[in-house]
């Protein structure tokens, strides 16, 4: 058997559609359907990654002659993979609601009362949501499905949570200055600081899922 043909017995075997597995493994499902169809073939860490989530050897998947057909893992085992991933996804989608709705609580706050409660009632909210994305995400072992969707949670956290932070901060700094400012100033410092900091992250995050 191909290489190919290896990971769609190993896939259909455990009742995986490509989706699950391109999700299990970080990677598109046209990645999967190039690697089955021997279009392409996956790099070593895929190949890792493959091996241990299909628990055979990185050196049987590659060996034509070898047999990597052992007995198919429980229902039980299969069901708490899908159902880890669904969870994952979930809390990706519940976690970054809560992060969009309290940056527009705290623009709508900012607008009409210009107080730091209002403000800090929309923090608030995103504080809760990248709560409720570590509570209810799935922690399965290897599973490098769940890393893509916390590296990108983190990502767009970055850019979400920072505007009122820095906004505040370059207000008590500004504060601090012995000479006039204008409010374009504390904005400008606002922007430069919002996109270096968001930046950074982004590359950090980014860097660290290639790694890996």
């Amino acid at each position: 058997m191909t290489l190919g043909e290896k990971i769609e017995a190993q896939r259909k075997r455990r009742g995986l559609s490509q989706e699950a597995l391109a999700g299990a493994m970080g990677v598109s499902r046209q990645a999967v359907s190039k690697w089955e169809s021997d279009q392409s073939a996956p790099d070593l860490d895929n190949l890792r990654r493959l091996a241990g989530f299909f628990q055979v050897s990185a050196d049987d998947l590659l060996d034509p002659e070898a047999d990597v057909s052992g007995d198919a893992p429980a229902a039980a085992e299969e069901e708490e993979i899908d159902e880890g991933w669904h969870r994952t996804r979930a809390a990706f989608v519940i976690g970054l609601g809560n992060l969009a709705v309290g940056l527009l609580v705290s623009i709508v706050g900012y607008l009409t009362f210009q107080t730091a409660l209002a403000v800090g009632v929309g923090i608030l909210i995103q504080l809760f949501g990248v709560v409720a994305f570590e509570v209810l995400g799935s922690r399965r072992q290897g599973g490098s499905g769940e890393e893509k969707f916390r590296r990108w949670f983190y990502i767009a956290a970055a850019w979400l949570v920072l505007p009122f932070p820095l906004r505040g901060l370059a207000g008590l700094l500004a504060g601090l200055i012995p000479f006039p400012r204008s409010a374009l100033w504390t904005d400008a410092a606002v922007l430069v600081l919002y996109l270096a900091l968001g930046g950074a992250a982004t590359w950090l995050l980014v860097r660290r899922g290639r790694k890996k």
